[in-house]
């Protein structure tokens, strides 16, 4: 689920170019299970990226204690006004200060990378040409939905239909096979919009 300030024409045109810079973060911790980013190095990685584009990020919380939901708003503002906030709830597993601490610090983490369509990555030289080919068809999608003129419930509603057609949790992670039918089906489904 995401909000928008009413214009957001700035700030989409600013955050596909910290997409075209930033797509993978490097994992850089090890924890029970396996591998991770952790806070510090995702925002050392993107943070110079977003400032460069006239963008910062934001993050607050709520806690739902009778349902152990905590519930994390990440939003980015760019300096014209306009701003986008995506919001991540996610189970709260420990009740103690220790438990509280990681899951915020988990839920933050999780949040960025979810709002900003990041993958991690153990070796960012591996994915290098992979992710230059997924730059490229999203520039070609978000290129054809301009074209077409789509709101932005449109676009929510096309991203949200392809990702269940995939069984996928978000846009970034389309695979290649599957590129050119994704654009084919936005052709098709809203050419005559």
């Amino acid at each position: 689920m995401h909000n928008t300030s009413e214009e957001v024409d700035k700030i989409i045109a600013a955050l596909v170019t910290v997409k075209k810079d930033v797509s993978l973060v490097e994992k850089n911790k090890s924890g029970h299970f396996g591998l991770y980013v952790d806070l510090e190095n995702l925002m050392a990685t993107l943070n110079p990226k977003l400032v460069a584009n006239g963008l910062v990020v934001s993050q607050s919380f709520d806690k739902d204690i009778s349902n152990n939901i905590l519930t994390v708003y990440t939003r980015s503002i760019h300096v014209s006004g306009q701003w986008l906030e995506t919001c991540l709830p996610l189970p709260i597993t420990r009740r103690d200060e220790k438990g509280s601490g990681s899951s915020i610090s988990y839920a933050r983490r999780y949040a960025i990378l979810s709002h900003f369509c990041l993958a991690q990555t153990d070796n960012l030289d591996d994915y290098a040409d992979e992710v230059s080919v997924q730059e490229d068809f999203m520039q070609e999608l978000y290129a054809a939905m301009d074209k077409l003129k789509l709101t932005t419930d449109q676009k929510d509603d096309y991203c949200v239909n392809v990702c269940k057609a995939l069984k996928i949790k978000n846009m970034a992670e389309i695979p290649q096979e599957h590129y050119r039918t994704c654009l084919n089906y936005l052709e098709k489904q809203y050419a005559d919009s």
